[in-house]
């Protein structure tokens, strides 16, 4: 008999034991939901790097279709307190278990993390080769060329986790490259990346390449980008030895820092200086030093991305180049500017406008797609601008 009542007892403790850890579940709950209605949204995260998702407002259309719930659920995700240490622990737990992917960028050796390839879509490549081609036909006089930069996890493979599942990138960029009019000079990023794949060619946390890759990829196709007389002798600086960049943001792991270094180039008293249209501003220098104190350090580039910049230089040319970019060209204009008369950059993830008077404003004689392999397979945004060209 008391055999069963001890029994008993033990399991109305349990029992109990059971509601108590439901109970403070519920009131944790309720607590952090009272949080999250009473602290205001925040509109950005210094940690990830990114916009945040706003409360959305509910309208009949979304609420049809669907997409409300969608973004409530995604508003929820980005403005819940203490987001920033959920996101860290979650990404130190994940490494502890093993994992070796975390928000699409892969785990690597030697503390690199490496965005997962993109995978292109054949209609919408088909149409960004399209426009390209169409653009060269109705602009035969300039000299047009187009560079695409492979990801790291293509260039630095021997850092990736063992049995790492990859896309093959490189078969993407060569089949992309014989879609193009054989009139249009295809620039190769492959390969001096590949020779110089032991070096610092790539940040550790963040997805674009340092300048030091950027060097190597201009002194490789300088000949066919004609010019002659390349300088390879440059002063260095190192302007932040505590850069953590988008990949670090993205996963919450925060192993290691990446320094950034700027180049100067020697031999050459070419100056110029830099003008931002939807600014106003203008500068002597394409280095933005306050950008230094973000948490962004790679905007230190031209201040991270605009529409619309123009570099007007003194260089003895008749030359001048028009880029269409993304962000991986803000490290490479640094090495372009002793050669051209003047560099017009547009990006047209934000330029709205056409494009074409341009051409003829600046006297442009070349033409340069370059872009991250990664973004062009996933943009709609160039193949609108250059088509916008032709009427």
């Amino acid at each position: 008999m008391n055999e069963k009542r001890k029994a008993l007892r033990e399991k109305m403790l349990r029992e109990n034991v059971m509601i108590i850890q439901a109970l403070l579940i519920m009131v944790f709950v309720v607590i952090f939901a009272l949080i999250n209605i009473i602290v205001p949204d925040r509109l950005y995260s210094q940690e990830e790097n990114r916009a945040l998702m706003q409360h959305p407002s509910a309208s009949g259309r979304d609420l049809a279709d669907g997409s409300y719930f969608s973004d409530l659920e995604t508003s929820y995700s980005d403005q819940f307190v203490l987001r920033d240490k959920w996101v860290m622990l979650q990404a130190n737990l994940a490494r502890l278990t093993g994992r070796t992917e975390l928000n699409d960028v892969f785990i690597g050796k030697k503390k690199y993390l490496m965005a997962k390839p993109v995978v292109p879509d054949e209609t919408r490549t088909a149409e960004i080769t399209d426009a390209i081609n169409a653009f060269r036909a109705a602009h035969e006089k300039l000299n047009t060329q187009v560079m695409l930069v492979p990801d790291a996890a293509n260039i630095l493979k021997d850092k990736l986790p063992k049995y790492t599942p990859l896309h093959d990138q490189v078969a993407d960029l060569t089949a992309f490259s014989q879609k193009l009019d054989p009139e249009i000079t295809w620039l190769d990023a492959l390969s001096p990346l590949q020779a110089h794949g032991s070096e610092e060619i790539f940040y550790h946390t963040d997805h674009h390449w340092t300048s030091a890759g950027a060097k190597y990829v201009f002194e490789y196709n300088a000949h066919d980008m004609g010019i002659s007389s390349v300088l390879r002798d440059y002063d260095r600086y190192v302007v932040s030895d505590e850069f953590e960049g988008t990949l670090a943001a993205k996963t919450g792991l925060h192993r290691t820092k990446d320094a950034i270094e700027v180049y100067t180039p020697l031999g050459t008293d070419v100056e110029y200086y830099v003008s931002y249209p939807d600014t106003n501003e203008k500068s002597t220098s394409m280095f933005h030093s306050e950008a230094l104190d973000q948490k962004d350090q790679y905007t230190v580039f031209f201040g991270g991305n605009h529409p619309l910049v123009e570099i007007h230089t003194t260089a003895d040319t008749t030359r001048s180049l028009l880029v269409f970019k993304d962000s991986y060209a803000n490290s490479f204009l640094q090495f372009l500017y002793p050669y051209y008369k003047n560099i017009v950059l547009i990006d047209p993830r934000y330029y709205y406008d056409n494009a074409e008077p341009l051409i003829s404003t600046h006297g442009i004689t070349d033409v340069m797609i370059l872009y991250s392999a990664d973004t062009l397979f996933e943009d709609t945004s160039l193949a609108d601008c250059l088509n916008a060209m032709r009427y």
